[in-house]
């Protein structure tokens, strides 16, 4: 049975306000305030949002503004929004993560984790302990990347979406790429992180202090057997300070939110604790 699309006028009531927020892809929008989402995005915005005529929702243009839609039709066919945006995105973190390729799920996890606190660039690395299968995920592909970084961005109310880079040569990493986005980052002084369990000094015990709230950090993870001597040694003659997270293993997205987390945390704390052990 065909479905049909149901208008109604602009009025809408507080208990009708979804939300969860809603990314518009720039295609999607036909005029600056409005658009429409066909096929799987209106299904996609049926099902995940449960959008349904006379809903508000909160609402942001990929790359864009933020503020709220009002739907104004709704099938699995085509969903149509009158949108209002007048809102800047928040402000990222400044925030690079290098991550060892984990599993696919938790691939997806570390995007969804990246884009709600605000992280500029993800790299998945291809390291020793690495398993060679997770390179050939279909969670690395381009089109499913896409898709987790949107529902990330939907969950942070978000609309800039950070830059993903595969990696899947680990020496051309370290002698080439590593160096140059140290390289970009030299004149702000970045901060150079990373976790490694053989080392029994956490954040707070290192003298790591933020001369601005915009001093940028670069933080590497690796797999959850470790990274090897040799690739903790190259990260250590970059510059990157090496801490433990404590003493359980922790999946490589917890780790991430983790730290993260801490580097956020004494970012607040400056300058009282500046350069001081907690």
């Amino acid at each position: 049975m065909q479905s049909r699309l149901r208008v109604v006028p602009t009025i809408v009531s507080s208990s009708q306000i979804a939300m969860n927020s809603l990314i518009i892809l720039p295609a999607e929008f036909v005029s600056d305030s409005e658009a429409m989402l066909q096929g799987e995005r209106a299904n996609y915005a049926l099902e995940r949002h449960e959008l349904k005529v006379g809903i508000k929702v909160a609402a942001s243009r990929l790359s864009g503004k933020r503020g709220w839609a009002l739907v104004k039709a709704a099938s699995r066919q085509k969903v149509v929004l009158e949108v209002f945006l007048d809102k800047d995105p928040p402000q990222k973190a400044d925030i690079e993560l290098i991550v060892a390729v984990p599993r696919p799920q938790t691939v997806k996890k570390i995007i969804l984790a990246a884009c709600c606190l605000g992280v500029g660039r993800i790299h998945f690395l291809k390291t020793a302990n690495v398993v060679k299968s997770y390179l050939q995920s279909k969670s690395l592909q381009p089109e499913n990347i896409q898709q987790e970084i949107i529902k990330g961005l939907e969950q942070a109310f978000d609309t800039v979406p950070p830059e993903v880079l595969i990696h899947s040569h680990y020496p051309k990493f370290i002698r080439e790429s590593l160096p140059k986005v140290l390289g970009e980052k030299e004149s702000a002084n970045p901060i150079k992180l990373i976790a490694d369990t053989r080392v029994s000094s956490d954040l707070t015990s290192k003298s790591v202090g933020f001369a601005a709230d915009s001093q940028p950090v670069v933080i590497a993870i690796g797999p959850e057997s470790g990274w090897t001597a040799e690739e903790a040694g190259d990260f250590k003659n970059l510059g990157f300070i090496s801490i433990t997270l404590g003493e359980r293993i922790l999946r490589v997205d917890a780790a991430a939110t983790v730290l993260i987390a801490q580097v956020n945390l004494l970012r607040l704390l400056k300058p009282e604790l500046n350069g001081q052990n907690i």
